[in-house]
Parts: structure tokens; sequence; C-alpha cells
């Protein structure tokens, strides 16, 4: 059966790449840059219409390893250099961009704040319109749908890797619709161009799109690792695993220090909606606790629509510190970057009650739910 959506890079294949056509192209790309008729570089390259004369890969690289970090290298088979913009480099230089007229980005993401690739997104807008040259998002769905937003905003002055937009954790934009809110808020007069959809709407999570779900990074294996991915991410700023090194990860949190059953049956008393917690044990085979026998919970998103991911994460973090006060330890800087501020983490610290850390981003929140309507392409 068809996919109900046409990704922007396939309708740009389908109708002779017309965004691109005649053009020297710098290419954004990774394993994600697919089309039905094979990878986008691929498409590009043999199109006879656009001649492709760099290609740079974010984090995970172009072929989506665990460790992308690497030298600049001719692709193997197109001939064209490969940059990588993770580690030393994270925007396209000068130099990575000599010879082109345009630069291209079409990546899948996740719609989460803090996954790496909408950074790197804000950095290529940076570098193209410092360039003076159009850049054209290729747009992708949001998996996670357009409807919802949630989690605080991004603190002004908070800017880093992990959160490089003053968005919430949970946006409900495309990557397209959000390189235009990038443009407007840092000021750039940026000649930004949207190959856009078809077929898409803002109520279709990934599997109302009929899309085959290509693993975006090493660690985000399953849509039901995305949907949780919001919440469950926010252990990467404690010593709790994440599930990293695990089958499934970021759908197991845990630590050998928690109680597996008294974490699940506090957090089932919480009855948050569209989610049940279980007692789980684990062992990670890499990363936080590799090898060390774990315990804690398995998230199960019963209903996408209702769930919650980041106040999930409040919740369960205010829970797995209760149980092991002695144990539980945060990594305080990178925690703060992930969730946009300080004050969060204050309060559970304190003991404050989750309930009461969600309704203080509520204000701020609301404000963006409207500002982001003046984005919307769907």
């Amino acid at each position: 059966m068809a996919p109900k959506v046409i990704v922007g890079a396939e309708a740009q294949a389908r109708g002779g790449f017309s965004a691109v056509r005649g053009k020297r192209v710098a290419l954004v790309a990774n394993h994600t840059s697919q089309c039905s008729g094979g990878h986008l570089a691929d498409l590009l390259a043999q199109s006879g219409s656009v001649q492709l004369v760099a290609l740079l890969a974010p984090e995970h690289g172009f072929w989506g390893q665990e460790n992308a970090e690497f030298p600049t290298a001719p692709h193997p088979q197109l001939g064209v250099p490969v940059h990588s913009l993770y580690g030393a480099t994270l925007k396209p230089t000068g130099e990575m961009l000599a010879e082109a007229q345009m630069l291209v980005f079409d990546i899948q993401s996740i719609g989460v704040r803090y996954y790496t690739y909408e950074t790197t997104m804000r950095y290529c807008l940076e570098a193209a319109a410092a360039a003076r040259m159009p850049f054209v998002i290729l747009d992708r769905p949001n998996p996670l749908g357009g409807d919802m937003v949630e989690g605080p905003v991004l603190e002004q002055g908070r800017e880093s890797f992990v959160g490089a937009l003053p968005v919430p954790v949970r946006h409900g934009l495309t990557i397209g619709e959000l390189a235009l809110l990038a443009r407007d808020w840092l000021g750039l007069e940026a000649d930004v161009r949207v190959a856009r959809m078809e077929g898409w709407s803002r109520d279709m999570g990934h599997a109302d799109t009929g899309l085959p779900w290509v693993a975006p990074s090493p660690a985000m294996l399953r849509p039901a690792a995305a949907t949780v991915y919001g919440g469950t991410c926010l252990l990467e700023g404690t010593n709790l695993s994440e599930g990293r090194g695990t089958p499934d990860p970021f759908e197991v949190v845990g630590a050998p220090f928690i109680s597996g059953l008294a974490a699940a049956a506090a957090l089932e008393a919480a009855a948050l909606p569209g989610v049940a917690w279980e007692a789980a044990e684990f062992r990670p085979q890499r990363s936080k606790w590799a090898g060390r026998q774990c315990q804690g919970v398995r998230l199960i998103v019963k209903d996408s629509q209702a769930f919650r991911p980041v106040t999930a994460g409040v919740h369960l973090l205010s829970v797995m510190r209760s149980l092991a006060p002695g144990e539980f330890a945060w990594d305080a800087g990178h925690f703060d970057n992930l969730i946009g501020n300080a004050w969060v983490r204050d309060r559970v610290e304190h003991g404050i009650p989750p309930d009461e850390i969600v309704a203080a981003w509520q204000p701020d929140l609301r404000k963006f739910a409207e500002l982001r309507r003046r984005y919307f392409l769907y």
C-alpha cells in the first residue's frame, strides 16, 4: 500500500527537483534522507539537473552510526566530500559551502527540542544566511503530530547543542515550520524555502502517515521510543539509565539502586493519562550502569493522544529521587540544558509536587501555542 504522505524530498524527486534544478547544491542529509527510488543524494547526483557538490552530516553521521565525528572524506560512490557537523565543527563553514549555490536540508527529526538534528538545522540556517544563499528544507512529518505542545519553553540565554530554539520540549512543528520560526527569532534576512509534503495533516502521528520507520538515530529504534523520548531523555541529566545499551532504549529506565516494584506502584498511583508503568529489570550492555543489573520501570503508552511525556518525565524524576535520595544524583548542567531552565530541577530537588511544576510552565506554553500558528504550513 502506498504511503498516505509524500515527503518533501519524494515530491521533489517526482517533480524533477524543481526547487533546486540547475543549481550547485550542498546537501545536509543522513540515512533518513530516503525516497522511494533510493537515497536523496544518489537521486540528486543522477538527476542530470542538479550538481551535488558537498554532503554534510549531523550527529550520528551520514550513515547513522553511533559515534559520528569523522574527518572530511569523499563519498565512496559519489566522490563529493562528506563533512561532519558534529563534534569540533557544528556549523557549516565557508569552505564547506564554497562551491554551493544552495544549502538543502533533508533529515527526519522527531519533534522534540533536544533532538540535535533541530539544532543542526538552526546552524545550517545561519550559515546559509551568512553565505547569502537560499536555505531549502525538504519537509518531513513530525512523527508526534502537529497538534500537541508540551513542556517548558527554552529560557533565553540557555541555548546549547541540546536546545537551540525558543520552543517547548514538544513543539508540534515540522522541521520546515521550525526553520521559518528560527529565521524570525534569529532576525535573519534569510531566503528560507520549504518544499512541502503532500497529504500530511497536523492530527497525524507516525502510524497515520503510512511511511516506514527509519530509526533516526541508533537508540531511536521504534516509534514508541520517540513517543516517550520527551520525558525519559531527561534522565540523561541524572545517574539513572535511560535504557541505552538495552533492546528498549527510552522505554525502560532505572538503576541498580531503584526498586522497580516500588517505582511502578508509585507511578501507577499518579494515574497519568495514556500510560501504564510496569516494573522492569534490565542490564545495559553500554552507557550508564553497563554490565550492572538495574531495576526500574517500563513505560507502556496506551493512548498517545492523551499521553504527556514531559509531564510523565517530571513524575518519573520525582518518584525515583524519593525512592533513593542518597543514591540519586543530577548531572545538573546537562539536565538544565535539556529541560531549558534551572527551576525544574530545583523544584524536584525540594520535593515540590510534579503537578505544581507542570502548572508553572503553562503560561509560557500557552503563549508559544498561539505564536506557532504563524508558521503553520499544513
